[in-house]
């Protein structure tokens, strides 16, 4: 070891110096305790035999000087001393951060040995430290994986900031929280805020198959509910049973102004009038994903309809839970004071100023994050026009159909449509047809339940509130279902005059008054009522309703034929 020796005594810094050199020691020796501090620092020696009354600084002062300039690395010191060492000594020896006590005269047998029981202390210390640091380079390695998936797995969704913002605080190196947004085929935005039970890495994995699975049932225009039962049955299947992910989904349809959630152990969400009223609250109904079996789970969702503008507010029980300094939590109390007192363009970023001055620069104990969407009265999404179809070219398979008929216990699961588009899409059916394909689809399959097999009237969509009302109604009716098909023909065929899909959707209802709307243009239609039937006729080359209105049949121009030169 190299032993630092501090005496004022000569004869004393001789004495140890040539025994500690004999038992295989470097030395080196400082005259004062101003003189000790000094050669620790241009030197680091590993351990430091203090002489306590010395000029200049006592050995008590450069003990506490010289602890403080290790910092985390432990230096022993040995304090030597010629008074008899009373418990005040031992008390203001300790308080300096001395590790030891030899009184003069020094017993050398006794020096030798507590030199070694040092040795083998800091012989620990350093292995421990290696250790140490190996085990932290392997987990900062980890860090940068998990935060690489985590960035990869957060897509940016195509909606612009003025209409849903976002923000996550972590309590640690990156967040259990997972905010992830997309838009259905149907331009509705899906909105999924999961917390993983816990903090760190372990958190995130349990959270990590949420992502992909919204994510892609979102993109092939599954329903929320659908998309909560297989989100269920992964982390049931991935995760431990202490571990589970407490989820809020939201679905917004802007040019209905409805907002349907799934809220399963998250805090309660919001809707926020303009002048501050609260609108309407979705609660806990349900518990976290992977608590119960997909048997057990209810999917069932809150559906309501806005009838003047608002805010949406989602956020995750970190923001209530988190606390300052003294202890006190920031509250649900303090949120809607925010909320309503807050002018609408200001509450997001009043919500969040708010969360960082109450945590004044301390770190929460748990993820925050937090979620907004602005609610209008007025919102059109684009109407689609026809795509220019592609020339003909190789494209396989050329010619296929198929027939389908669904029964009403397959009905009422709302899960045929997106496996039919995902079908399209494997058999060779191009991504930039696919939305029209959807909205097309969805139109003429949705008009088939709700008219020819609930028999709903969608005249009730015009009244005040109408559109929830109709939800819920045919949620009602759906659930009650016991008879009842639905039969979906395709063919895909190439002719003279391009390449074409032909659709056909019969139901066994009493079918519904389609001609009011049938000839009129999607932009003259006011409300949601008919609109659909108008788009579908825009975005295909034929359609036609037969006998009562309970088939229709549809041709779709994928490829036109090339020119002849």
């Amino acid at each position: 070891m190299k032993i630092l020796i501090a005496d004022d005594s000569r004869a004393n810094l001789k004495m140890f110096e040539a025994y500690c050199t004999e038992q295989g020691h470097t030395v080196v020796t400082a005259e004062n305790g101003l003189q000790a501090v000094e050669k620790f620092s241009s030197e680091s020696p590993d351990l430091i035999l203090m002489d306590v009354i010395m000029p200049v600084m006592d050995g008590y002062e450069a003990t506490s000087r010289i602890k403080a300039l290790s910092g985390d690395l432990w230096i022993p010191v040995i304090l030597v001393t010629a008074q008899i060492c009373s418990d005040e000594n031992l008390i203001q020896g300790i308080s300096a951060g001395a590790d030891d006590y030899l009184t003069k005269p020094v017993n050398l047998i006794l020096l030798r040995e507590k030199i070694k029981v040092m040795q083998r202390i800091t012989g620990m210390q350093s292995a421990l430290h290696t250790r140490l640091n190996k085990f932290n380079e392997g987990a900062r390695e980890e860090i940068v994986l998990a935060r690489h998936v985590m960035e990869r797995l957060e897509r940016k969704v195509g909606i612009d900031e003025s209409l849903m913002q976002r923000w996550i605080l972590p309590a640690q190196d990156f967040s259990a929280d997972v905010i992830a947004a997309c838009l259905t085929t149907g331009n509705k935005l899906h909105v999924i805020l999961a917390d993983g039970t816990g903090h760190g890495l372990a958190a995130v994995l349990c959270v990590m198959p949420v992502t992909e699975t919204f994510y892609a049932m979102t993109g092939r225009g599954f329903p929320i509910s659908s998309i909560v039962q297989e989100l269920n049955q992964k982390i049931k299947r991935l995760t431990p049973v202490e571990r589970f992910v407490a989820a809020t989904l939201v679905s917004i349809d802007w040019p209905n102004r409805t907002v349907e959630v799934w809220n399963g152990g998250g805090p309660s969400a919001r809707l926020m009038s303009e002048n501050g009223r609260l609108l309407h609250t979705w609660k806990s109904r349900h518990l976290p994903l992977g608590v119960l079996s997909n048997e057990e789970i209810d999917t069932k969702t809150e559906i309501y309809q806005w009838d003047e503008p608002g805010q949406f507010f989602l956020f995750s029980d970190g923001l209530l839970d988190v606390r300052n300094k003294f202890g006190s939590m920031f509250g649900e109390e303090r949120v809607l004071k925010i909320l309503s007192e807050t002018a609408p363009a200001e509450r997001f970023d009043q919500l969040k100023r708010s969360v960082n001055d109450h945590l004044a620069g301390e770190t929460g104990d748990d993820d925050i994050s937090l979620v907004s969407i602005q609610c209008p009265l007025y919102f059109d999404m684009p109407i689609l026009g026809k795509i220019r179809p592609e020339r003909r070219k190789a494209f396989s398979p050329e010619h296929w159909k198929v027939s389908v008929s669904f029964d009403a216990e397959v009905v009422k699961k709302e899960t045929i449509l997106p496996i039919l588009l995902t079908w399209l899409n494997q058999v060779g059916i191009s991504e930039k047809h696919s939305q029209r394909l959807f909205l097309i689809l969805s139109e003429l399959y949705n008009n088939a339940v709700d008219h020819g097999l609930l028999k709903l009237d969608s005249r009730l969509k015009t009244l005040s509130k109408g559109f929830e009302v109709y939800l819920k109604q045919r949620s009602k009716r759906l659930s009650m279902l016991d008879e009842g098909t639905i039969e979906i023909h395709i063919e895909r065929t190439q002719e003279s005059s391009g390449d074409f899909l032909y659709l056909e959707i019969k139901d066994s209802g009493d079918g519904f008054d389609f001609l009011p709307y049938l000839n009129k243009e999607p932009g003259d239609i006011a409300g949601s009522s008919g609109r659909g039937i108008a788009l579908v006729k825009s975005l295909t080359k034929e359609m036609s309703y037969k006998n009562e209105g309970n088939e229709v049949h549809v041709v779709y121009e994928l490829i036109r034929a090339a020119v002849a030169a």
